[in-house]
């Protein structure tokens, strides 16, 4: 099944181009634009449905790890996924509750530092799936420390 943002992606490329082509040719495409337009607010929609899915699905997914153990020490299950295991897991964990999503996660994601790089948003009052960064003093001299998931 074609991920439904794709697609609606698509059509809006497609009226633009004809579009840009009847203007072109000094053609008036009324039409042509309330379809466009009407394109656009779908693709709007389309993404708005496809992130509140990917959040509702990544915490779904955090949520089953509850009470998960590591033994020995930061030895997880998902910690794998990301070639970390017996290492600090709290970047594969966000990064695996993510990739269930659907949504692409680079590798880089478990050193948390990487996630200010990354560009996926500035502080802001937390969202339901936000990614969360904590700075705690003495710990290291990186400019984060840990990465979680608000539910």
């Amino acid at each position: 099944m074609p991920n439904p943002v794709s697609v609606a992606k698509a059509k809006v490329v497609s009226l633009r181009h004809r579009l840009l082509w009847h203007r072109k040719r000094g053609h008036h495409a009324r039409r042509l634009y309330k379809s466009y337009n009407r394109a656009k607010a779908a693709l709007v929609l389309a993404r708005k449905r496809y992130e509140q899915r990917a959040v509702r699905v990544a915490i779904k997914d955090a949520r089953s790890h509850l009470g998960e153990v590591e033994r020995p020490s930061n030895h997880i299950s998902f910690a794998t996924e990301f070639g970390i295991d017996g290492q600090p897991w709290c970047g594969a964990f966000v990064g695996h509750a993510l990739r269930r999503a659907g949504v692409t996660v680079p590798p880089g994601v478990v050193y948390t530092p990487n996630i200010l790089h990354f560009g996926w948003g500035r502080p802001s009052t937390p969202r339901p799936g936000d990614l969360v960064l904590f700075k705690w003093p003495g710990i290291s001299r990186d400019p984060v420390d840990h990465v979680g998931l608000y539910v």
